[in-house]
């Protein structure tokens, strides 16, 4: 596992195939199930942001959270994801008791 790993801050690192095709590292924040039972990686990817301090134009590292359908997601083998959070659809739960009675 890298300096990164499981049980650091932000999470495991992964890949993920962009729209087009191309793969990115990012690190999986959580996971979250949409209401209709799809599962969506929340992810961060640090990106450039320019940053104007005292008059002078700086380039700073800027996290950027946004989320990805899980099979766009590529494991790695040194990261363990055991750790990551689950979030689950409360509407997707309540549907399913209802549907029961």
């Amino acid at each position: 596992m890298n300096d990164k790993g499981g049980d650091a801050p932000g999470g495991p690192e992964v890949d993920v195939v962009t729209p087009t095709g191309d793969a990115v590292r990012a690190r999986l924040l959580r996971w979250q199930q949409a209401d209709d039972g799809t599962w969506w990686a929340v992810c961060s990817l640090t990106l450039w942001s320019m940053v104007d301090v005292a008059a002078q134009v700086m380039a700073e590292p800027y996290d950027v959270e946004f989320r990805a359908p899980a099979e766009k997601l590529q494991p790695l083998d040194e990261e363990d994801y055991r750790q990551v959070q689950r979030l689950r659809s409360r509407a997707l739960r309540v549907r399913r008791l209802r549907a029961r009675d």
